[in-house]
């Protein structure tokens, strides 16, 4: 949920309303970084945002989620891809124990 509020003025504010105001910016906000990759890894991101009509931004912000296990920050799109993974997964490994 995204809140907009428009304020012209802050010192017109009381200090308990700018106290709110800062906590809204700040669990609302988002930081940014900068990395430094090479060529060979950002033809190979590329290509893939090509493919998958994802951002860059949403690919590395789901990449590092997983990578550290942050489920809950990973879009909907890969916690399903992810699902469907490991449902694979199971499926051969219990076709696999049936089989033997």
């Amino acid at each position: 949920m995204k809140v907009v509020i428009f304020v012209n003025d802050r010192k017109h504010l009381k200090a308990s309303d700018r106290t709110a105001l800062q906590f809204l910016e700040m669990s609302t906000s988002k930081s940014q970084i900068a990395v430094r990759i090479t060529p060979f890894l950002l033809d190979k991101l590329n290509s893939y945002v090509e493919r998958s009509g994802k951002s860059k931004t949403d690919f590395v912000i789901g990449a590092l989620a997983q990578y550290l296990g942050c489920k809950s920050d990973m879009l909907l799109s890969q916690r399903v891809a992810t699902l469907e993974a490991e449902v694979k997964e199971l499926q051969a490994l219990v076709k696999k124990s049936y089989l033997s």
